[in-house]
């Protein structure tokens, strides 16, 4: 049985998945499906079955979605056996009404399925988190994908993370749960991701009401050592299990869970220019910038700063203003010979559309 790592919770994260299909009485034969011809030298394709036209079209109903073909393989490596079912659909419409069916009927686990255009692929017949990821690495498939809960408030998934399991905790551990802290829980999710090496887990927490959320919010912040653990939005709580306090403050905003301030963004641009990376700096210009002053343009310019300022030192803080319905940050910075105001616009969604420097306003 696969064991996750814990918060305050206290769940034990590992769900006991139902087979939505099990085919049976087809006659055994090599299916075709393209995504099993390069598996590895590991792995043994042990049987499998296309289902008949009627199978095929109850599953359908079944399910609330149309299927053209469905077959059923059963995969082993090390002596671990998995049921691979392949759904085929007409569309992709109805290839994601067929895959929000799948992953419902395990409970939200994302490791349990995966939609790949027309076709959804689901693990069956199967308790092993790791063996399903190893089997959809095996196959070729897409990355894993936040359940349905955690994409309530995980808007945005970084390059440099990588999901490794999401999924909903089964609703009888929910409500030991919510039993545990008074208070009743809707949905309760797990979502571990990797990010350059470490692993850092998002709690969500859905709550029936603001107040209980409130509740949820108080308990989990009593046993946590800094807040930025935790937060709460509206009937939702957010809770971040490891010892990373960085990670979990820049987890905010970089997983989209609330919108980066400007400050921070505008600070984030003088750290690409001190670091001298120049196509990150420019990733959050606006169209007219990203003409104007391409990565190549925007190192001579700061290459012509530090020429007369003197090499960068460090950053000495923000002020705000507006003018013209755009927000201005100014960001002062020490340079070696002087000190300078770094002078970022933004428009309304919150890109770039002006950069300037300026002698500081206490100079």
């Amino acid at each position: 049985m696969t064991k996750r790592i814990v918060g305050i919770t206290g769940v034990t994260l590992w769900a006991a998945l139902i087979a939505v299909v099990v085919i049976i009485g087809a006659q055994a034969q090599v299916n075709g499906e393209e995504i099993f011809d390069n598996l590895g030298q590991d792995w043994t394709v042990e049987s499998s079955f296309t289902a008949s036209a009627e199978q095929t079209q109850t599953i359908s109903h079944r399910l609330g979605g149309r299927i053209s073909k469905l077959t059923n393989t059963v995969l082993s490596v090390k002596d671990k056996r998995l049921q691979v079912n392949v759904f085929h659909c007409p569309t992709n419409i109805e290839a994601n009404k067929i895959y929000k069916a799948v992953l419902a009927a395990h409970d939200g686990l994302a490791a349990s399925a995966v939609i790949d255009g027309t076709l959804v692929v689901e693990f069956a017949k199967c308790d092993d988190i790791n063996l399903m990821e190893q089997a959809r690495q095996a196959l070729g498939l897409a990355d894993v994908r936040l359940d349905s809960v955690a994409s309530k408030v995980i808007r945005k998934i970084p390059d440099r993370w990588r999901i490794e399991k999401s999924f909903i905790v089964p609703r009888g551990q929910t409500a030991s749960v919510g039993k545990k802290l008074g208070v009743r829980i809707k949905n309760l999710s797990n979502t571990i991701f990797s990010v350059e090496g470490k692993r850092f887990q998002v709690n969500v927490v859905e709550c029936a009401t603001p107040r209980a959320a409130e509740a949820i919010y108080n308990s989990i912040l009593a046993t946590k050592g800094d807040p930025a653990f935790c937060l709460r939005l509206d009937n939702m709580v957010v809770e971040f299990v490891g010892g990373d306090v960085e990670l979990a403050k820049k987890a905010v905003y970089e997983l989209g869970i609330k919108p980066m301030p400007i400050e921070t963004l505008a600070k984030g641009l003088v750290n690409s220019l001190a670091s001298r990376d120049y196509k990150k700096a420019v990733q959050n210009f606006d169209g007219t910038m990203k003409k104007a002053l391409p990565a190549e343009n925007l190192r001579e310019v700061w290459n012509s700063i530090v020429a007369q300022a003197g090499p960068f030192v460090k950053q000495l803080g923000t002020r705000r203003q507006k003018m013209l319905g755009y927000d201005i940050i100014f960001v002062t910075c020490e340079f070696e010979r002087t000190t300078l105001d770094t002078k970022v616009v933004f428009n309304h969604d919150k890109q770039i559309s002006g950069l300037f420097f300026v002698p500081a306003q206490n100079q």
